[in-house]
């Protein structure tokens, strides 16, 4: 693969975590608690929202999947609406 090439690259970006360690401050900043990567935390977008917008120009959001805990999947698929081609995984269960 040449320097710079990306259209054989693939993303898979884990989101899967439950957020225990920051409850309290995701639940101050939504109303709600929240895992970090699906809260605003240094700008109007989510951790998630800009770990995808990072990637748009490198991979494309057919080739990108997103890696969730269950329960979560509604609230990624969501906040990454303006992403279609991005495939959510549900995680069935922590291991």
């Amino acid at each position: 693969m040449k320097k710079g090439t990306t259209e054989s690259l693939w993303a898979i970006v884990l989101a899967a975590g439950k957020g225990s360690r920051m409850t309290g401050v995701t639940h101050l900043l939504c109303g709600e608690p929240r895992p970090k990567q699906f809260v605003p935390l240094v700008s109007d977008r989510t951790m998630l929202q800009e770990t995808l917008d990072r990637l748009a120009p490198l991979i494309a959001a057919e080739r990108t999947v997103v890696v969730v805990a269950d329960g979560h999947e509604d609230l990624a698929r969501e906040q990454l609406a303006d992403r279609p081609g991005v495939e959510v995984i549900r995680q069935p269960r922590d291991l």
